[in-house]
């Protein structure tokens, strides 16, 4: 199965941030809303890798703002502040990686610790599984597990952890 190593959509919310904060020249708003078209677009693409005729990219972008009228999150104008805006990119970029490429928006959320998280919330307000066995107040992991052949391939390297506990050495969170 073939899998993306960069959709097209975080390519332009990495844009947005960059030219947020001041590391590339263009408009925000422009790569910003570019980043949740073309999040629409790798959706609504078919095995051929067309998007279906079935479906209208332009349309449901703007239903999507539409419906989210009042919400700086998907409408980027609407942000009155450079923190509101890195919010509303790192948000929009989660979504369009949820179950695509899982690992990077969860490391944009311990990056940045968005998108803002209920942890005592329902399935709307929370990232994290309501099953979750964490003990940590957000609900979430600090680490990704070794899979179970690393210590029977890599005995002399392997260290057991608590992936609600221990932190690896760069990530203070």
């Amino acid at each position: 199965m073939g899998q993306p190593i960069m959709l097209a959509a975080e390519s332009y919310f990495l844009q947005a941030e960059a030219q947020l904060k001041g590391f590339l020249t263009g408009d925000v708003t422009t790569s910003f809303n570019q980043g949740i078209t073309q999040s629409f677009t790798y959706l609504y693409k078919d095995v051929t890798n067309v998007v279906s005729t079935t479906k209208n990219v332009a349309t449901d972008v703007a239903a999507y703002k539409t419906d989210n009228a009042a919400s700086y999150l998907v409408n980027i104008n609407l942000a009155t502040t450079n923190a509101q805006r890195l919010e509303a990119i790192i948000t929009q970029k989660y979504i369009a990686l949820n179950m695509i490429n899982s690992d990077e928006g969860w490391n944009e959320f311990r990056r940045t610790g968005y998108p803002v998280t209920n942890p005592t919330g329902n399935g709307y307000t929370n990232i994290a599984s309501n099953k979750s066995n964490s003990t940590r107040a957000d609900k979430l992991i600090t680490r990704v597990l070794y899979p179970s052949s690393e210590q029977s391939y890599n005995a002399a390297n392997y260290r057991a952890i608590n992936q609600f506990a221990d932190l690896i050495f760069w990530d203070p969170n």
